[in-house]
């Protein structure tokens, strides 16, 4: 399956550390430059910018340079023949199964999904009750609910191309993008969900990397939020944010889906 890990220039010591790692699961990648918030000006990021469009985020210069070079890798695997692609970002640590599942993975990917999460965040989650597939020891789920974090899924030409007509301008984070119903960009997403996980951010991990030698290069995290810029169309929206979040909560209560922790195996 071609291979993306996205890795910032200055952190030559992460890439030593993921090709290590890649090597020993025999995953060969290739390198895509990371776009280094640092170097962007006030002006590029508000140009990038949706905020304050309706249910948009105030998206910061880290958070956008993140934001780019996810598009980096979308746009190189529509330039490749590639049907799909798997996208790592540099501080995870994936299972000793990572190879075998994706290879069996790539075999059986149907053209109506747009992307598989192949990460944990190691908080609750909502999948669907049935399973979509079976990998070796892996099941493929509908993700239903919320589940943040970027760092590894694998995402098909037609996910690429929808995710890069929704990002023109920037409603959001990239893995809210990504996963995150609220943002209304994943609504129109077909996502599934890897149990146990295929890879987890070091910092997780007892016996990974851990926070104090790999932590996040997104320094800071936009907080404000957005629900329009008029009185009228922010209590409209709002009301409507609230609707939708009272209609999935009946849903799962319908469906008797329960949140759980989606584990990850080294």
């Amino acid at each position: 399956m071609l291979t993306f890990v996205i890795n910032l220039d200055r952190y030559a010591d992460r890439l030593a550390r993921i090709e290590r790692l890649m090597s020993a699961r025999q995953i060969v990648f290739t390198r895509l430059a990371a776009t280094d918030g640092r170097s962007l000006s006030e002006e590029r990021i508000a140009a990038l910018s949706a905020f304050p469009a309706p249910f948009s985020r105030e998206v910061t210069a880290a958070e956008t340079g993140c934001y780019l070079s996810h598009i980096r890798a979308w746009k190189a695997l529509l330039e490749s023949d590639a049907p799909f692609a798997a996208v790592f970002e540099d501080d995870i640590e994936i299972s000793a199964s990572a190879r075998a599942v994706l290879d069996e993975l790539a075999g059986w990917l149907p053209a109506d999904v747009d992307i598989v999460k192949l990460e944990t965040s190691m908080k609750p989650v909502e999948l669907s009750r049935q399973t979509e597939a079976v990998i070796g020891d892996h099941a493929l789920r509908k993700l239903i609910s919320c589940h943040i974090g970027g760092a590894g899924y694998v995402i098909t030409r037609r996910g690429a191309e929808k995710m890069l007509a929704r990002s023109e301008r920037l409603l959001v984070p990239v893995d809210a993008a990504l996963f995150d119903p609220r943002a209304r960009i994943r609504n129109d997403l077909s996502v599934l969900q890897l149990v146990p996980a295929l890879c987890v951010q070091s910092r997780y991990v007892q016996g990974g990397a851990g926070a104090e030698d790999i932590t996040t290069s997104i320094e800071k995290r936009g907080k404000r939020k957005s629900y329009g810029r008029s009185a009228r169309e922010i209590v409209l929206n709002r009301i409507n944010d609230r609707v939708d979040v009272i209609t999935r909560k009946v849903a799962a209560v319908i469906a008797r889906r329960r949140s759980a922790v989606v584990d990850y195996r080294p």
